[in-house]
């Protein structure tokens, strides 16, 4: 009997329950930082159409969500959409198992689609773990700040090849 691979898909209502049965066995409340540095944002927020979305990964066996990202949408004009992970997190017992990557790859793969140009987030200097998680993806940490962005658009080369 194969195994089918474990894939990260958009959660719905039916998963708001395990969403806050992880956040409360996680001891996560976001992973956004101190707000207060961030002004910029929440004047962008406040002003533009948002959409949010929880992407997870479902353990086949039980149905389990054993890990999660909540995302926020930014809608921008000039199609310069932006996408803000408020949130990851993977219950106790199904950390080091890769499936916060899996989670990342698919919200990474969801913000293309909706035609984002960036995504970003925060974390915090105490959480190295999840910090080398984000570079392995590819985000890049901006200076000695908590704030990481990646660029989703592609490279030109200077032949003008991506």
């Amino acid at each position: 009997m194969e195994i089918e691979p474990l894939k990260a898909r958009r959660l719905g209502l039916q998963d708001i329950g395990q969403r806050d049965r992880i956040l409360a066995l996680t001891g996560v409340v976001s992973s956004t930082g101190n707000q207060a540095n961030f002004a910029w944002l929440k004047e962008i927020l406040l002003k533009r159409p948002l959409s949010e979305m929880l992407v997870g990964l479902a353990l086949p066996e039980d149905g389990v969500i054993a890990s999660l990202a909540q995302v926020t949408f930014i809608h921008l004009p000039a199609d310069k959409h932006r996408a803000m992970v408020n949130t990851v997190a993977t219950s106790a017992k199904h950390q080091g198992k890769g499936y916060a990557f899996l989670v990342m790859e698919e919200v990474i793969r969801i913000a293309r689609e909706y035609g984002c140009v960036k995504i970003f987030l925060t974390c915090s200097e105490k959480r190295e773990k999840a910090r080398d998680l984000y570079r392995r993806l590819g985000f890049i940490q901006q200076g000695d700040s908590d704030y990481f962005e990646l660029s989703l658009l592609e490279k030109v080369e200077e032949n003008g090849a991506p």
